[in-house]
């Protein structure tokens, strides 16, 4: 994988919650998450990068001035595949 940006990865949408900043490879994606209710998540973007502790589904990235909710992470053998919702500014 090439690692191309660099992703902050943040307890709250807001950017005064800095938790690590880690290096990773964003590509393009499309994939609709449906949840109980009828409530649902279109993602937008993947994210390959090294397995990382603080990476969880209650956290947050911040990338070239965009912020994801990070719905599903799946962990690889030595990295994590993260899909990513693009927050509404």
């Amino acid at each position: 994988m090439f690692y191309n940006s660099f992703i902050s990865i943040v307890e709250t949408p807001d950017s005064t919650s800095h938790i690590k900043e880690v290096k990773g490879d964003l590509q393009p994606f499309r994939q609709t998450v449906n949840f109980e209710g009828g409530f649902h998540v279109d993602v937008t973007k993947r994210l390959f990068c090294d397995a990382e502790m603080e990476m969880t589904l209650s956290r947050y990235v911040q990338i070239d001035n965009y912020t994801y909710k990070i719905i599903l992470i799946e962990n690889w053998s030595d990295f994590l595949e993260v899909w990513l919702y693009q927050c509404k500014k």
